[in-house]
């Protein structure tokens, strides 16, 4: 059944709606979704999505192919390697597939790269382009907190409930990091969602000098401190890419095991701090901040921190990948490695830094929506259906065409013969969207990849606010303020380069643009949850 028409109203609220709003490398929280009934099954659902064997597409649970209409619908996809130009050939090969499985095709993709697919998918809605499913991305004005706000996506929630009850099964724990209210507007990306902070370095680099026992066995920033300056003493690159601010972690005290550990709540400006008690306030107010931004401060007043940190666009893997520096610091699951390997082409060293609380913003940081402007909703919600639980969809979305883009090898997916990650002609990464534990695992990581991977999913410290999601629908005069703020000051305060006086500054536009009324509404909304639950 087509969706043709888009309420007048609706759609001029979308084009009043800035396409830049929000700030930020985190996304925004989300309540509880009305899928508890299948969450008991989860376990067992993602289990047996492990795959043990070659993947193979099955039209559905008895084979029978789908005898209506065929519909076709319109997609937007994230492209973070820049493969998404010859990506034709690999919708070609879904279709063929889903057109017998579900009775959807894709008539239209449009891949866009991370620098401008926020922008790009914004423009589209708010000029009423007619996009079936596009992919939730953590950086604003792409991430599920903006676009909810904008009143970008759509409330799938009816569309689950009676064409996608297989992915229920599997994303049902988690499927309240993309509902508001008890309605589902997007789908999480089916990953391990157990993430710590990693400082990345090179191996090479390591054996040259003859250091790399001691960066694996680090446990306080006065080693790290040492370790960069040799670094800085023998080489002309940086030691450090962009900074060592991953947010969830606090690192005040020199000891890694010190860390304190927050869940941000989905906040994307960075600025607020939950305790374990659920108590909100400032984060800019806690004294681990204060000091975690001054041993920032210190690292790049030494020279550690690549000194256009605030003007380059290239993220910490581009510049280990062209050589301007020896290590980066970020957040990751299990297997960063070979992530990282493929995604750098370079051999890392991880140092592991203190895991992170598994909470709402982990979750939303890929995923995939039905935006407002869908004429194809039903169908749409059929194909991501599909695509959850078919190995065949995920492995062609995510890897390629097998024997073109990848081969499988001893249980792993490698490029062909002759293939690297420069001119392989199709490649995504694997938590991208879709159903991560239905794709081969890389080279590198182990033919048992997967089912490690999600031991640990299971395993994984959980926050008690795992499902919360504040809305910020109410809060549009404030979140442009707050926006402004920190778009002043944000990127230097977490780079290093902002001087203590810059701090309070920094402090002080925020409290005259509302921050606390910033904090009040998660902490009204957070109590509410919590009585709730």
């Amino acid at each position: 059944m087509k969706r043709k028409q888009v309420l007048a109203a609706i759609m001029t609220a979308i084009l009043a709606a800035s396409v830049f709003a929000g700030c930020g490398e985190t996304a925004a929280e989300s309540t509880q979704a009305p899928a508890q009934e299948a969450a008991a099954a989860v376990e067992e659902a993602a289990e047996e999505a492990v795959p043990d064997e070659e993947p193979a597409a099955e039209a559905d649970e008895t084979g029978a192919e789908w005898d209506g209409e065929v519909d076709e619908i319109s997609v937007m996809l994230l492209d973070m390697y820049g493969k998404g130009m010859n990506g034709q050939k690999v919708i070609d090969a879904m279709n063929e597939i889903t057109e017998k499985s579900c009775g959807v095709r894709i008539g239209n993709v449009t891949f866009a790269g991370a620098g401008d697919y926020g922008t790009k998918l914004s423009m589209a809605i708010a000029g009423g382009e007619a996009i079936d499913v596009c992919s939730v991305f953590v950086a604003p004005p792409s991430d599920f907190n903006t676009l909810y706000s904008n009143h970008q996506l759509l409330d799938i929630t009816e569309y689950i409930e009676s064409d996608a009850r297989e992915m229920m099964e599997l994303v049902g724990d988690y499927i309240g990091a993309f509902s508001v209210g008890g309605r589902i507007y997007g789908v999480p990306a089916y990953r391990n969602y157990a993430n710590s902070a990693f400082l990345l370095m090179r191996e090479d680099i390591l054996d040259e000098i003859g250091m790399k026992d001691f960066a694996k066995n680090m446990t306080t920033f006065t080693e790290v401190d040492e370790l960069m300056a040799k670094i800085k003493e023998n080489y002309d690159f940086a030691p450090i890419g962009t900074s060592f601010t991953v947010f969830g972690n606090l690192y005040g005290e020199d000891a890694f095991a010190d860390r304190i550990s927050y869940d941000t709540l989905g906040d994307s400006f960075s600025v607020v701090f939950t305790d374990e008690s659920g108590k909100v306030s400032s984060l800019l107010d806690n004294e681990a901040w204060l000091k975690h931004i001054d041993r920032v401060r210190d690292f790049y007043n030494k020279d550690y921190i690549y000194k256009d940190v605030l003007t380059t666009t290239e993220t910490g893997d581009q510049l280990l990948k062209a050589g301007v520096c020896f290590s980066d610091f970020d957040s990751g699951a299990i297997g960063i490695e070979a992530q990282k390997r493929n995604n750098t082409g370079r051999e890392l060293v991880a140092l592991d830094l203190g895991i992170l609380p598994l909470n709402t913003g982990l979750v939303q940081r890929f995923g995939l929506g039905v935006p407002i402007t869908s004429e194809e909703p039903e169908a749409a919600v059929r194909w991501l259906n599909a695509l959850y639980t078919d190995p065949a969809l995920s492995n062609l979305l995510l890897w390629g065409v097998e024997g073109e883009d990848y081969v499988v090898e001893n249980g792993e997916a490698k490029y062909p013969e002759g293939l690297t990650a420069e001119n392989v002609e199709y490649h995504m990464p694997d938590f991208l969207c879709g159903n991560y534990f239905n794709v081969y695992p890389w080279e590198g990581s182990g033919a048992d990849f997967r089912q490690v991977a999600f031991e640990a999913l299971k395993a994984a410290e959980v926050s008690p606010f795992l499902g919360f999601s504040v809305d910020q629908s109410e809060l549009t005069n404030t979140i442009a303020a707050i926006s402004s703020v920190n778009t002043e000051y944000r990127n230097r305060v977490y780079a290093g380069v902002a001087t203590v006086e810059e701090v309070d500054e920094y402090k002080a536009k925020l409290e005259t643009a509302g921050l606390q009324d910033y904090l009040n509404a998660f902490q009204v909304q957070l109590d509410a949850w919590k009585t709730a639950q």
